[in-house]
């Protein structure tokens, strides 16, 4: 057991930079007590330096969030659609803005860049390659170059999809 604790002294440094950055990025807003609930969850893997799993983390946490967001929509007797139909269901009916519908996309619709359903698309499509393709997070990921980056995406997401009453 201890030689775990001796594994985790060279981290301190790095997680006290990255609380320091997750204090900023959420000092910044007003999120509600719900909201704060699921980001709850990929902050911590972020703060100790696991960042493909914060990513990966951050996909679910906006899964589960958009399933309770969409919740009127869906029907709760069957296991809830995949992510990329929960983000067509919040783009269509505006829940995320940013949803434009085009034949000249394979999926029928784009999330306008820069918008919050860009964003959240973002993270589905970066949570699905590291689970599926790729180790790490590297320069080929995107606009999503790190978990920072992921969770301040998915911190946008959240205040917008749970609003502060």
């Amino acid at each position: 057991m201890p030689s775990f604790f001796f594994r985790l002294l060279p981290a301190l440094p790095a997680a006290e930079k990255r609380a320091t950055q997750l204090v900023t990025l959420i000092a910044s807003r007003r999120l509600s007590d719900r909201a704060l609930a699921y980001l709850d969850r990929a902050t911590r893997l972020h703060l100790w330096g696991f960042d493909p799993e914060c990513a990966i983390m951050c996909r679910s946490v906006l899964e589960a969030a958009l399933v309770a967001r969409l919740s009127d929509l869906l029907e709760l007797d069957e296991p809830p659609p995949p992510l990329e139909q929960l983000l067509v269901l919040a783009g269509r009916n505006n829940l995320l803005p940013g949803y434009e519908v085009t034949a000249n996309n394979r999926r029928g619709w784009r999330a306008r860049k820069g918008s919050l359903l860009a964003d959240a698309d973002r993270i589905r499509w970066i949570g699905n390659q590291l689970v599926h393709d790729l180790p790490q997070l590297t320069a080929s990921s995107g606009d999503v170059d790190g978990a920072a980056s992921a969770v301040e995406k998915l911190t946008r997401v959240l205040d917008h999809l749970f609003p502060t009453p």
